[in-house]
């Protein structure tokens, strides 16, 4: 009677079988955590993307919504008799500088107060030019009867200088146009060659200047003097 065989397995020792089926499932394991780690990253990576876009497209947005309501800045821009270009500036606004103002006051009304018997017609043309024509035509009145016909009469020669610096009073907007009140001291001095006297008068001048375009004055400063009270 034959006896079958068994074969004993030491103790400890798995059967190669299942050793094999274990490291197939660490493998794949291994391979699929590989995998989702993979898939994760692309997937940060993606968001990121996303969110950047995204912020890119709400910033265009807004520019484009802030530009759809906000009024276009238009510039003019004129041309002198030479073809210089130069940028027109609203009349709600200061077209000079302080001391460019202040110069040109001075010089002004150093003018308007500097005549002689003989030339007093040519020198009243060139003052014309400082003034508007509401502020010539208001002025001139009175300046001719209490200054002009004084200085023919006595075949005077003056001259006025400035005694004291020019103040500015006030500016601001008036009635759409920007405008500065203004103040200084002259004094004139009479001298008559047929007589052969002079004499000297202090007076306090104010004036009032505006801002004028090119098409109501042609002095090319943009400014015009409105008014001008002596005392």
């Amino acid at each position: 009677m034959s006896e079958s065989k068994k074969t004993k397995q030491a103790p400890g020792k798995r059967p190669k079988s299942t050793s094999k089926a274990a490291e197939w499932a660490r493998s794949t394991l291994a391979t699929l955590m590989s995998r989702n780690y993979g898939d994760t990253t692309a997937l940060i990576n993606v968001t990121r993307i996303a969110v950047a876009e995204a912020g890119v497209i709400l910033a265009l947005i807004a520019a484009l919504v802030y530009t759809a309501t906000r009024p276009p800045i238009i510039r003019y821009f004129a041309t002198d008799p030479r073809g210089k270009i130069t940028a027109l500036v609203p009349l709600d606004q200061p077209i000079m500088t302080k001391d460019a103002l202040y110069q040109w006051v001075t010089s002004a009304v150093i003018s308007l107060y500097t005549k002689d018997y003989v030339h007093w017609r040519d020198q009243l043309n060139s003052d014309q030019e400082n003034f508007s024509l509401a502020g010539w035509k208001s002025f001139r009145k009175d300046y001719e009867k209490h200054f002009i016909e004084p200085v023919i009469e006595n075949n005077y020669i003056t001259s006025a200088v400035p005694t004291k610096a020019v103040v500015l009073v006030d500016r601001g907007v008036r009635d759409g146009r920007y405008a500065y009140n203004l103040q200084l001291g002259i004094t004139v001095t009479f001298a008559s060659g047929i007589h052969e006297r002079s004499s000297s008068q202090n007076y306090i001048v104010s004036v009032l200047v505006v801002r004028e375009s090119d098409t109501e004055n042609e002095n090319g400063r943009g400014l015009a003097i409105a008014q001008i009270v002596t005392q």
